[in-house]
């Protein structure tokens, strides 16, 4: 689909949404600054409105945030992820485009969804059956929010973050698949005193990657899977980008955590634990290694989007875990 095609796309299905007409010129630039290049990641390009702050996709913003960063935290998902983990917690954050979680245990058969919809002969994704919902088995999930208006709205809890020695986390999806958009709203959080972490799959082009990092206080790298080929196998894109990223990351100032989710059968052999403490080792700026194990409840959200959990790991083995690997090289290692 060319980018013209895409752009009247987008503007006739929100122009067509009563409830997101107003939102619809942000959502088409917000689009137009996604391509899609070989390396099956996309690419987020420079959004040069001269009129209007950069604008995002939000999927959750979640107050009192005690594991994703120093003190009391909000943590702000902004939506869409060039991976596809097979263990991925929230598969609503991968798509970058806004959509309706459907719960059909909460769903009585009412009609009124069918009543409300702007467009029964395809979804606008629009949000109007979600609002009307009696019983709240249909979400909107993602919205759109200037980088202005959003830094404002996280202001308001600044006394809690300075009292707690908190802040601001961003995560996802990918944070900096939206760079512009996070790039602005740290600026401001910081400019009033907010310490701003960022957690990335580093799964981003480097000039992105680069204007992340120096825009955060702290750096949450994960890190899935040590070797191409595994990485390539349960994630879905290559591991070259990330570890060149990772290399900018280790040569900068900004300090950092590598976060490895620990997954049964996938990334918790004695040999991939070797090839991550390998990785990791040398890191100036590192603070710890974060062992994060598998949790079975992963699978919990896919209904909601449609979708069957289906990993080709067993998910009802317990994950091996071990920091032996990094504490004999004398890398700070932590089991959460």
């Amino acid at each position: 689909m060319t980018q013209e095609i895409l752009t009247r796309s987008i503007i006739n299905t929100f122009s067509n949404c009563n409830s997101s007409r107003g939102a619809a010129a942000g959502v088409v630039a917000f689009f137009c600054m996604m391509n899609f290049d070989g390396a099956s990641f996309p690419k987020v390009l420079t959004h040069e409105s001269k009129n209007s702050v950069p604008s995002g996709i939000v999927f959750e913003i979640r107050e009192f945030s005690l594991f994703d960063g120093p003190g009391i935290r909000t943590t702000v998902f902004l939506k869409g992820c060039p991976m596809r983990c097979e263990w991925c917690h929230n598969p609503e954050g991968q798509s970058f485009a806004p959509e309706i979680l459907f719960n059909s245990k909460r769903c009585v058969g009412c009609g009124t969804c069918a009543k409300v919809c702007p467009s029964p002969e395809r979804c606008l994704k629009c949000g109007e059956c979600a609002k009307n919902c009696p019983t709240g088995a249909r979400k909107l999930c993602g919205f759109l929010i200037s980088s202005e208006e959003l830094a404002q709205k996280l202001l308001k809890s600044n006394d809690i973050f300075q009292m707690s020695g908190g802040g601001v986390t961003f995560s996802g999806g990918e944070p900096l698949s939206q760079v512009e958009f996070f790039v602005h709203a740290s600026q401001i959080l910081r400019e009033n005193g907010v310490h701003v972490a960022l957690e990335t799959s580093g799964c981003v082009p480097l000039s992105a990657y680069r204007r992340g990092v120096a825009s955060a206080d702290l750096v949450y790298q994960d890190l899935k899977h040590p070797f191409p080929e595994g990485h390539r196998r349960y994630t879905g894109v290559d591991l070259s980008i990330v570890l060149e990223n990772i290399a900018i990351l280790k040569a900068q100032s900004t300090p950092f955590v590598f976060r490895i989710p620990v997954v049964p059968g996938v990334n918790d052999s004695s040999e991939c634990m070797e090839a991550f403490a390998l990785l990791v080792e040398g890191s100036a700026g590192l603070i710890r290694v974060e062992l994060l194990p598998y949790h079975a409840t992963a699978g919990a959200k896919y209904s909601l989007v449609g979708r069957n959990f289906e990993p080709t790991f067993d998910p009802a083995v317990p994950p091996r875990l071990s920091a032996e690997a990094f504490l004999k090289r004398k890398i700070p290692c932590k089991i959460l």
